[in-house]
C-alpha cells in the first residue's frame, strides 16, 4: 500500500558517489571555496621546507628509501617539531619499532642525549616527566605499534580511529 511512496523515492533518489568524490559545478564551486590547509608548523630541515612549505593537517607524507638510512629519524624529528611549536594532536604509527622505544627516542630531542644510544642510566621517572613535558597535556600523542603481523584492513581501522576518534 506505500508503492507511491516507493516510486517517489527511486525517482528522486540521488546518485551515489563515496564521500570525497566530487563531479557537480556546485560541488567544485564549494570545494573552491573551502579554506586553504595552512601549515601548522616549520620543517625542522631547510631544504625540505622550501619544498614543501610547512607540516600541513590532513596531509599524508611518504618517505621511501634504504633500510636504515633515517626514514624513521626524520618522521620522529618532524614529531618533535609539532608536538614542541603546536597542540596538535599526534598519532604516532612506527610498524617496525616496539612502543617503548618510540617514547625513548621521542624523548632523546627533548633531553638533547641518544637514549636508545647513551651508556647513560635515565630514571624510567624522568622519562615519562620529560615526555609530560613535550606534550604538555595527557591523551595529546596516541603510539601505535606493530611488526607487520597485521592485515591492511586493521590497519586501517587503527589509522582511521587516530584520525576519526582521537583527531590526530
Amino acid at each position: 500500500g506505500r508503492d507511491k511512496e516507493l516510486r517517489a523515492l527511486i525517482t528522486n533518489a540521488k546518485k551515489f558517489v563515496p564521500d570525497g568524490v566530487i563531479s557537480s559545478y556546485e560541488e567544485v564551486a564549494q570545494a573552491l571555496e573551502e579554506e586553504d590547509t595552512r601549515p601548522v608548523c616549520v620543517l625542522p630541515f631547510k631544504e625540505l621546507e622550501e619544498k614543501l612549505q610547512g607540516i600541513r593537517t590532513s596531509c599524508s607524507y611518504l618517505f621511501s628509501g634504504l633500510e636504515g638510512i633515517g626514514k624513521t629519524e626524520v618522521f620522529r624529528a618532524l614529531q618533535f617539531q609539532i608536538l614542541k611549536e603546536t597542540d596538535e594532536t599526534v598519532g604516532i604509527i612506527h610498524l617496525e619499532e616496539g612502543k617503548k622505544d618510540t617514547i625513548k627516542n621521542l624523548v632523546s630531542y627533548e633531553m638533547e642525549i641518544p637514549l636508545k644510544r647513551s651508556n647513560a642510566e635515565v630514571p624510567t621517572r624522568e622519562i615519562l616527566s620529560q615526555f609530560r613535558t613535550l606534550t604538555k597535556r595527557d591523551n595529546r600523542v596516541f603510539i601505535y605499534s606493530h611488526y607487520g603481523s597485521n592485515s591492511p584492513d586493521d590497519f586501517l581501522q587503527i589509522v582511521r580511529y587516530l584520525v576519526g576518534v582521537c583527531g590526530c
